[in-house]
C-alpha cells in the first residue's frame, strides 16, 4: 500500500467522482482507476462502489478513509517535524478550516491573508458547506476546524463559543433601513427563509412557537444567493445575519433591519476533534481565527455580533509566534476552496 493510492481515495471520496478527483490531483483518470484498483486487488475487497451517479465507498472503504486521513496527517506532521527541528520554531503542513457560507462570505479572505502573512508554509484548505454536515466531516478526521451554530456540546468534539449572531430583516426598501422591527411585524411581511432542518429555520420556528407568532414564508429557500437575490428584487424579505450581507446582491441594494421583540439571535462556536492527531500548524490557525473573529467585531467590519466573554478576554498565544531561520525556498501551494452552499 502506498501514501499516494490513499491520497487518492480521500479525494475520490470527497469530490464523490474519479473526474473530479482527477481534476484536482492533476493525474490522468485512468491511472487513478488503476492505482484504486491495485489497492483494491492488495486488500482483497473492493473499497469504491461506481454507478452512473457518483461513486460511494464501501464500508470497507469507509473505515480505510477513516484511517487514511489519520495517517497522512500523521505524516505531515512527522515531516514538520523533522523541518522544525533543522529550522528553528517554523509552522508547516496542511490545515482545513470548515466554515458555513455567510461566515466564509465575512472571515474566508481575511482568514487566508492573515495566513499567508504570518504562516506562509501552512496550507490552508477552506471547506464550505452546511454547518451540519461540517461536524460530520469533523467527526471523521475530514477536516480539522469547522464553525459551528451551536454552544451545545458535541461527543468526540470540543466546542469554543466565540460570539452571539443577531438576525436582522433584510429587504430592498431603503425606508426604516437600520431601524427595528419587532417580530410580530415581521410575520406580516411576506417571506423567504431557509427550509428545515437547516438550524438558521429550527432557530426562527422555536422563537416564533415561543412567541405564538406564524410567519408568512412564501418560499422555502436554502440557497444564501438566492435568499439576497429574492431580498434585492423586492419579491419577498428574507431573514439574515449581517455577515451574510458581506458579498453584495447580484440583484440591487440590500437594507437591514434589527429584529427586536425579541431579538433573535444564535451562537457561533469553533470545533475540533478531540481524538483528531494535534499539531502546532492547527493550533496557529485557531489562534488566528480567534484574533480574526475579534478584529472584525471591534473595528466594526462584523456588525450585529457580540464576543463571548471568553474570547474577548483571551490574548493572542505567544507560543505560537514564528520565529523564522533562513532556509531553502520551498514550494507553497495556493488555498484551496471546496466549496458547497450554505448560510
Amino acid at each position: 500500500m502506498e501514501l499516494r493510492q490513499l491520497r487518492y481515495l480521500i479525494s475520490i471520496i470527497d469530490f464523490g467522482s474519479f473526474s473530479k478527483a482527477s481534476g484536482q490531483l492533476n493525474v490522468a483518470q485512468p491511472a487513478l482507476s488503476q492505482q484504486i484498483a491495485n489497492l483494491e486487488a492488495e486488500l482483497e475487497t473492493p473499497v469504491l462502489i461506481r454507478s452512473a451517479r457518483g461513486v460511494v465507498p464501501t464500508e470497507a472503504g469507509v473505515r480505510l478513509y477513516r484511517q487514511a486521513r489519520i495517517i497522512l496527517s500523521q505524516v505531515e506532521q512527522a515531516i514538520a517535524g523533522a523541518r522544525l527541528s533543522e529550522f528553528g520554531d517554523q509552522f508547516t503542513g496542511a490545515v482545513s478550516v470548515g466554515l458555513p457560507t455567510s461566515t466564509s462570505t465575512m472571515i474566508a479572505l481575511p482568514l487566508i491573508k492573515k495566513m499567508r502573512e504570518r504562516f506562509p508554509q501552512i496550507h490552508l484548505r477552506i471547506v464550505e458547506n452546511l454547518s451540519g454536515y461540517l461536524l460530520e466531516m469533523l467527526l471523521k478526521n475530514r477536516i480539522d476546524l469547522a464553525v459551528n451554530f451551536s454552544e451545545e456540546a458535541v461527543t468526540g468534539l470540543s466546542v469554543e463559543p466565540m460570539i452571539e449572531e443577531d438576525l436582522f430583516l433584510v429587504t430592498s426598501d431603503p425606508k426604516d433601513a437600520d431601524v427595528p422591527i419587532r417580530l410580530s411585524d415581521v410575520a406580516s411581511l411576506p417571506l423567504s427563509v431557509p427550509g428545515l432542518p437547516h438550524k438558521m429555520r429550527s432557530l426562527i420556528d422555536s422563537v416564533c412557537e415561543q412567541q405564538k407568532i406564524s410567519l408568512n414564508v412564501i418560499a422555502d429557500v436554502d440557497s444564501l444567493p438566492v435568499l439576497r437575490n429574492i431580498a434585492a428584487s423586492g419579491m419577498a424579505n428574507v431573514i439574515l445575519p449581517q455577515s451574510a450581507l458581506a458579498a453584495p446582491a447580484a440583484l440591487g441594494n440590500l437594507y437591514s433591519r434589527p429584529i427586536i421583540e425579541p431579538r433573535v439571535s444564535r451562537p457561533v462556536s469553533i470545533c475540533r476533534s478531540e481524538g483528531a492527531p494535534k499539531s502546532r500548524a492547527i493550533d496557529a490557525t485557531l489562534d488566528v481565527l480567534r484574533q480574526l473573529v475579534k478584529e472584525l467585531i471591534l473595528d466594526g467590519t462584523w456588525r450585529g455580533v457580540r464576543l463571548h466573554e471568553e474570547l474577548a478576554d483571551r490574548a493572542p498565544s505567544k507560543d505560537l509566534e514564528p520565529r523564522y531561520k533562513a532556509r531553502m525556498a520551498t514550494k507553497v501551494n495556493p488555498p484551496d476552496f471546496s466549496s458547497h452552499l450554505e448560510m
